[in-house]
């Protein structure tokens, strides 16, 4: 049966699975208001971690697992898209990569590249790859699926995608399957082969290669920065946002001086709206 539990506090919520069986098979997701999951300790945790003094905090989505049963013949040996660099070994099946991001721009083509590992004998693998668009905790929605390829020998895989302009902008997950001959479904349990979950944060702009309008009349610094970043307007009237790499809005402010100080050390995506000018840039904390 499955149970329901109304996010009235991260603290409750806590309590009502605490008190549910260890042993309970039943699945707790995340949706509208409501909370399902799987994992009683998992989802413990993760609502601890987005609670900041604060019972009405935000929470990530919790996206439905899937995973290879073996790698003993075939894996994911590398991924690459944009900022997404990722050689790996074989993971028991599934690897969860999502503090590497990259951005991804919409309306623009982005090339991915994903490398299988093959212990002796080639085989036949499939690949598909999902982006959570919409933000909504599942990759089931039109366009969310970005590749795929069917039953490939190929050394590596190489396929091109563009980002719609229906996608939410800011950071969110994207999955990379690899299974041994047919295609896979984003949340199938398969035999052979292997899942990694990433972190894409969708923008208008590539502030790294296109010129953003926004940054004439925006700039952010200190950046790397320990305790506070400035934001630099001609207008006072802002709104700042700081995003972790899964997504989880961190800080909301309008501010020019922001205290990053209770930040963990790490890369951050910080998201400056000034009227119709949108600023996303990588904040490095140290």
């Amino acid at each position: 049966m499955k149970k329901k539990y109304k996010v009235l506090s991260s603290y409750i919520i806590a309590l009502l699975l605490l008190t549910s069986s260890a042993n309970s098979q039943d699945e707790y997701i995340i949706e509208d208001n409501l909370l399902y999951s799987n994992d009683l300790i998992t989802q413990v945790n993760f609502l601890f971690s987005n609670e900041k003094n604060n019972d009405n905090a935000s929470l990530s989505p919790v996206y439905k697992a899937s995973k290879g049963k073996s790698v003993n013949d075939e894996w994911i040996r590398k991924v690459v898209l944009g900022d997404i660099n990722n050689k790996s070994e074989r993971d028991n099946g599934y690897a969860d990569f999502s503090t590497q991001s990259t951005n991804i721009i919409i309306g623009e083509k982005q090339e991915i590249v994903i490398h299988p590992g093959w212990t002796g004998t080639i085989y036949q693998e499939s690949y598909c790859v999902w982006i959570d668009y919409n933000q909504d905790g599942d990759f089931e929605d039109a366009n969310e699926q970005v590749v795929a390829v069917n039953k490939s020998k190929e050394n590596f895989i190489k396929e091109n995608f563009v980002v719609p302009a229906t996608a939410k902008t800011g950071a969110t997950r994207m999955r990379v399957s690899m299974k041994y001959t047919g295609l896979p479904s984003s949340d199938e349990n398969f035999d052979f082969g292997e899942v990694e979950d990433y972190t894409v944060v969708i923008t208008s702009q590539d502030l790294l290669g296109v010129k953003n309008p926004a940054s004439e009349i925006i700039s952010i610094y200190p950046n790397p920065s320990s305790n506070f970043i400035n934001v630099n307007t001609n207008d006072s009237n802002i709104i700042v946002e700081i995003f972790s790499n899964s997504g989880v809005l961190l800080i909301n402010s309008n501010e020019n001086k922001i205290d990053i100080s209770d930040l963990s050390k790490g890369v951050y995506t910080v998201k400056v709206i000034l009227g119709e000018n949108i600023l996303y840039q990588k904040l490095t904390k140290i």
